[in-house]
């Protein structure tokens, strides 16, 4: 029987690519507020705060939709509107706002910011599901949510993976799936292209971001990949 890692990473990825090839939005099948969440965290991330407003107020030790500025739908607890006129910020918008997909209210009057508001924002897009499904995607694989104390302050899940992307996964892996993982190989030639994919997905550019049609190919070759290894190990140990 395979290993219990394999045989999870297996049925996640049929469960994606069925979703995905289907052309359905990703959506749905992943915690949307989460996907906020990040967004939120990653404006933040990129403005200077010389007074420490959002620094008081913007923690996930508390629901983002208690934040300063924040409004949120009932009961989804999705993201409707963000106002934070006369809070002295400095720095660029963040492209990360147009995955705010409910955002209906936007007043960002009287601050220093600059750069332009992402043309998708408030709007339900394909490169915004591809963003949740490379947020849940680091999600699976770490054991990790964007909630998790680690991430109170600057660091976020996906600087967290990137920093350890590609040579120190293994600090970053979830437990369960590390102590399940049969060899390193299964971890570098099978979980380094998932993790890597994760990181593409949620880019902070729209534009880095994989298109849907080359996360389903990827996906299909990390399956065809973990399929083959998995026959081949096997067949040794009958051996």
């Amino acid at each position: 029987m395979a290993p219990a890692s394999i045989c999870f990473v297996l049925v996640l990825l049929a469960i994606s690519l069925s979703v995905l090839v289907t052309g359905q939005s990703t959506t749905p099948n992943i915690n949307g507020s989460d996907t906020d969440l990040a967004a939120l965290l990653a404006f933040k991330d990129q403005l200077s705060d010389p007074l420490g407003v959002l620094a008081r107020s913007w923690t996930t030790n508390v629901s983002f939709c208690r934040w300063k500025g924040v409004s949120c739908s009932q009961p989804q607890q999705r993201v409707t509107a963000l106002s934070l006129t006369s809070v002295p910020l400095q720095g660029e918008l963040s492209p990360h706002l147009g995955n705010l997909s409910f955002l209906m209210q936007l007043d960002l009057t009287n601050t220093s910011l600059s750069g332009t508001i992402p043309a998708n924002l408030g709007k339900a897009s394909r490169k915004s599901d591809v963003f949740s499904y490379g947020i849940m995607l680091l999600e699976v694989f770490t054991g990790k949510r964007p909630t998790d104390p680690l991430f109170d302050g600057e660091l976020s899940i996906r600087q967290w993976v990137h920093q350890a992307f590609p040579s120190e996964l293994a600090s970053v892996l979830d437990g369960q799936l590390l102590l399940e993982a049969s060899s390193t190989s299964n971890l570098n030639g099978s979980l380094l292209p998932i993790f890597e994919m994760g990181l593409l997905c949620s880019s902070d550019s729209p534009d880095q971001r994989m298109s849907m049609s080359n996360v389903v190919a990827k996906l299909k070759k990390i399956k065809k990949d973990y399929t083959r290894t998995t026959s081949t190990t096997m067949q040794s140990a009958a051996q």
